[in-house]
């Protein structure tokens, strides 16, 4: 393999898009970041009122291939994904679940790929009260197997 075969592989398996709510309710992603770049910017949605109750937003490949879903918490606990989310739009909207008093008590949501399964889809979760969870293989439609990686304070 030469060195500009093994720059594209590593290229293909780095992350570097980042997606923004602002507090007008606009949506945009940007692709390619890096150290004192924010790449380029798409704009998902204009400003709006519904796009202010997302709260807490990340990404993973929960619709089990390679492409990536927006995962997004809102102020009422609801939890949707949005499958196969790109830089022309949003994907088509999944519920996961409805208003969730608990889901209100989650204040950090990322995702990682730290089982076997090849995928980064499984979700971690920070509550008020300091546990941590692990939602181990989640699909784009319901949450994977819940996993306490710290209990509570």
């Amino acid at each position: 393999m030469t060195r500009g075969a093994v720059e594209d592989v590593v290229g293909a398996l780095t992350v570097t898009d980042l997606m923004v709510r602002w507090s007008d309710g606009e949506l945009s992603l940007f692709t390619n970041v890096s150290a004192g770049n924010m790449g380029q910017e798409y704009k998902l949605k204009e400003p709006n009122s519904t796009w202010k109750d997302a709260t807490l937003l990340t990404a993973g490949q929960y619709s089990g291939n390679q492409k990536w879903d927006l995962m997004v918490r809102w102020t009422s606990g609801a939890l949707n994904n949005y499958v196969g989310t790109t830089t022309g739009g949003l994907g088509s909207e999944q519920p996961i679940h409805g208003p969730n008093k608990t889901w209100t008590h989650s204040v950090i949501m990322t995702t990682g790929q730290y089982t076997g399964d090849g995928l980064t889809n499984d979700l971690i979760t920070r509550w008020s009260d300091g546990e941590t969870t692990m939602y181990k293989d989640t699909r784009m439609n319901n949450l994977g197997t819940e996993i306490m990686i710290a209990p509570p304070a």
